[in-house]
């Protein structure tokens, strides 16, 4: 285990889902962090660092966890399209509640009864970078692992990604 304290459930599923799968990945110890900003200090590779969202759809009581690259924003338009409804954030400590999770720290991966999407862009990446449900921690693992877990969960996979418009314009 990573920290000599409780675990999490979320990190303690994570841990187990790729140990038994035989999954390769790696885990950095750090300070705590609560946003992607200061994740980037404790990525190797701050482009490929995940965060991930949890909505809440407007007349659906399945909330929604979205996937995207850390620096990009959430398309709010293609996610009501995409699902069906208004979006609304969860707030932090509902969401951490939920998904069994240190705040700032929500995984990709989850064991929650939640509908998981993950953006299209995610899956163009050769290695991602999460935090496992703890914010002291960072698990670097082969993006396509990612997928193939995140498949046989039966994420969706969109494009939810905001598009920005290039700096100087």
């Amino acid at each position: 285990m990573i920290s000599k304290t409780i675990s999490p459930p979320a990190l303690m599923y994570i841990e187990e889902l790729l140990q038994s799968s035989g999954y390769e990945f790696t885990r950095q110890h750090h300070e705590p962090v609560t946003t992607v900003e200061a994740a980037d200090k404790f990525c190797p590779s701050p482009s490929e660092g995940l965060k991930s969202l949890l909505l809440r759809v407007k007349g659906q009581e399945r909330p929604v966890l979205v996937v995207l690259r850390g620096h990009d924003r959430l398309d709010l338009a293609a996610a009501k399209a995409l699902l069906g409804g208004k979006v609304s954030f969860v707030p932090a400590d509902e969401a951490c509640a939920l998904l069994g999770c240190d705040r700032g720290a929500i995984p990709p991966i989850t064991a929650a009864a939640v509908q998981v999407v993950v953006d299209s862009a995610v899956l163009e990446l050769q290695r991602v970078y999460f935090n496992p449900g703890i914010n002291t921690a960072t698990f670097g693992m082969n993006a396509a692992d990612l997928e193939r877990i995140l498949r046989e969960q039966r994420a969706l996979v969109a494009k939810l990604s905001a598009v920005c418009a290039p700096e100087g314009t």
